[in-house]
């Protein structure tokens, strides 16, 4: 049964009214008539609004790039042969394989992170990633909850392929003594991390 997007606002918006309604207790006549009106008038709520989320254009899948020689094949297999790209994330690629500057600004859900990461992971397979020379990428975010985000997204990615030899880690004020040092020691090739602690480490 196909849903009605209007009849489900009027529900929703009736059942708040009453909500709303149930606690307005006002005493003094006018005021209470005037309140009234403006509640039915729709005083609380917007009305309806209908919008549509863009589609973005889509471009190859990153097996499709990686066999045409753009991308690494280990690339493809860390983020997924059968991930298609939408055309600013080919887009952001080809720029930053040009060692051009870009700016991405598109709606959430855009997959903005992969504009990044992606050309990031695979500068990194093209330049030994097994010789030790420390961390190649430091990524730099506004906010703790980006960074685990971020984390969380890599760790994802990363166990669907387990044989990937990049390492990333996250250095914020969340992490430990031991992973600071273990971080120390061993320094991953992308790092996560925000302005704070990025002052911290080069101080």
């Amino acid at each position: 049964m196909p849903l009605d997007i209007f009849q489900l606002r009027e529900a929703v918006v009736g059942e708040y009214a009453d909500y709303v309604s149930s606690f307005v207790n006002i005493w003094d006549a006018r005021v209470a008539e005037y309140v009234d009106e403006r509640l039915r008038e729709g005083e609380l709520w917007p009305a309806p609004a209908l919008q549509l989320n863009p589609a973005y254009e889509a471009a190859e899948t990153l097996g499709e790039l990686a066999a045409a020689g753009v991308v690494r094949r280990e690339t493809a297999a860390f983020f997924g042969h059968g991930l298609r790209l939408y055309r600013h994330q080919r887009q952001a690629l080809d720029a930053a394989q040009r060692g051009a500057n870009y700016v991405v600004s598109t709606g959430t859900g855009s997959g903005k992170s992969l504009t990044y990461l992606l050309p990031i992971y695979d500068a990194i397979m093209r330049d030994a990633p097994e010789r030790d020379c420390g961390v190649r990428a430091i990524l730099v975010y506004p906010m703790n909850a980006l960074i685990n985000s971020q984390l969380n997204a890599l760790e994802e990615y990363a166990a669907g392929y387990p044989a990937g030899p990049i390492r990333f880690a996250r250095y914020t004020g969340q992490t430990t003594t031991a992973e600071r040092q273990a971080i120390h020691d061993n320094p991953p090739h992308i790092l996560l991390t925000n302005y704070m602690m990025l002052e911290y480490m080069l101080l």
